[in-house]
């Protein structure tokens, strides 16, 4: 089983966004989300939809996000626009 912070990482990086600007985006520290991703704290539900919002995906997709982002090139930011 795929852990949360993991696949919040694979959709940040397939965005394209750094932490701090994701961590922006919901207003939040840079170090705070840190932890999250790094799977050393648990979001809050709020907190999950907030990130999701921010990268453009329904919280479902963002469950999804391991297997939505497994094939994509970080490189090829089109690829992301067709998968929506």
């Amino acid at each position: 089983m795929v852990s949360l912070s993991h696949t919040l990482k694979k959709a940040r990086e397939a965005k394209g966004l750094s932490q701090k600007e994701l961590a922006s985006l919901i207003d939040m520290a840079q170090a705070q989300y840190s932890r999250i991703e790094s799977g050393k704290t648990d979001p809050s539900f709020s907190v999950v939809v907030r990130i999701s919002k921010a990268l453009g995906l329904t919280v479902s997709e963002l469950f999804q996000a391991d297997e939505i982002f497994t094939d994509t090139n970080s490189y090829d930011k089109t690829v992301m626009e067709k998968l929506r």
